[in-house]
């Protein structure tokens, strides 16, 4: 708990509004609860970011089925930047 997220988000809102902030759970994980929570906090705070909930737990069938759904979005500025130089480059 001492290094929870939500325990945080308020007295750092202006940094977290830069990044490409995803985060995703299973309904049956331990944490759902505060996931939950961080998400309506950072709304409350309107911070930007995508928070999903999925069947499942914290396990690595789940790691599986939602890593490359995770890798996507938070790589999502780097391939918008790359797609801006590639087009000043011509």
């Amino acid at each position: 708990e001492l290094h929870s997220p939500l325990l945080h988000v308020a007295d750092h809102a202006d940094i977290l509004r830069r990044p490409v902030i995803y985060f995703d759970c299973g309904e049956l994980d331990e944490s759902m609860g505060e996931n939950r929570r961080l998400h309506a906090v950072m709304d409350s705070l309107h911070i930007a970011h995508e928070f999903h909930a999925f069947p499942g737990s914290h396990d690595w069938g789940y790691w599986r089925a939602h890593l490359e759904q995770s890798l996507i979005a938070v790589t999502s500025r780097m391939r918008v930047a790359a797609g801006a130089d590639s087009l000043n480059s011509r």
